[in-house]
């Protein structure tokens, strides 16, 4: 199975070409490109009744979490979610902000927050 005395091994047909790099990193090919456009033309709509009460709260990092919860309650309607990180850091909101963010968003009344422990995602239902 393994290699033998007269196969060679190439490693310069490993190597990665120029046009396979991009500013630094891999290109990007395939489903990793697709789903980054894809979520560039998303789009999430708010009924204006939470827009009201969202416009009491001058946290922008309120309204990115809430935004991104109406597009996973879309996704996943009346699912439990579960609120990781990745996702909010992509729109510039910092675990801190996002526990300030959803006690804010509770205190209004457009979500209610079902667990939230140390160290965890929280879980987080989209009241409507």
């Amino acid at each position: 199975m393994g290699m033998t005395d007269d196969e060679s091994f190439d490693a310069k047909a490993l190597a990665l070409r120029p046009e396979q790099l991009e500013s630094g990193r891999l290109a990007e090919t395939g489903i990793a490109a697709t789903k980054r456009e894809r979520r560039k033309k998303a789009f999430v709509l708010v009924p204006l009744e939470q827009l009201e009460r969202l416009a009491k709260t001058p946290n922008d990092a309120a309204w990115k979490v809430y935004v991104h919860l109406l597009s996973l309650d879309w996704r996943y309607p009346g699912n439990v979610i579960r609120l990781g990180n990745v996702a909010l850091k992509r729109l510039g909101v910092s675990p801190d902000a996002k526990v300030r963010a959803l006690l804010k968003l509770e205190g209004l009344g457009l979500i209610r927050v079902k667990k939230m422990l140390p160290r965890r995602s929280p879980e987080v239902i989209v009241l409507r």
